[in-house]
């Protein structure tokens, strides 16, 4: 599994099986996405080794933080806390990702057809990545350098003025 960009080993518990093993594969007519008659990937569609056990929580490691906080007693800075709650809800996607139709939303005159996502849901595994890239882009907006090291860290100097996010 990887945290936060650091892998962990984990026994191969899973090797013997395919991605192809664990995709659900449904025809959809042609009239539905305006292109021929495909079959399109329902269930679950990482790709094993990729991404199949991964989890993506991005969360600054301890270390970094008592970095942070001694840099910060040193010099005799200010420091704020702050949680930030997340529930990835209407999240830009940058790729097509496709649904069964959702329980009580079922056309029953299209009942082989499934729903393109415009944007992530609550439950999507790409939510929180497409957040954080997301986040990434926008806080780079106000001038602000993600740390190599430490994913979670941002940094922005200013002449003698330093801002750590």
């Amino acid at each position: 599994q990887k945290f936060s960009g650091r892998d962990n080993d984990m026994e191969d518990d899973h090797m013997d099986t395919l991605p192809s093993e664990n995709t659900s594969e449904i025809p959809i007519e042609s009239e539905s996405l305006g292109s021929p008659p495909e079959l399109i990937p329902v269930r679950c569609t990482q790709t094993y080794v990729i991404d199949y056990e991964e989890i993506f929580s991005p969360v600054a490691d301890i270390r970094a933080i008592r970095i942070l906080i001694a840099i910060t007693a040193y010099y005799d800075y200010e420091i704020w806390q702050m949680d930030v709650k997340t529930a990835f809800l209407d999240g830009c996607l940058y790729e097509d990702i496709y649904m069964e139709q959702p329980e009580g939303y079922v056309d029953p005159k299209y009942l082989n057809r499934v729903c393109k996502l415009q944007r992530s849901i609550y439950g999507l595994m790409q939510a929180s990545r497409q957040w954080k890239k997301q986040f990434d882009e926008e806080i780079e907006k106000f001038g602000f350098i993600q740390n190599r090291d430490e994913p979670c860290v941002y940094r922005k100097a200013s002449g003698s003025d330093v801002v750590f996010l």
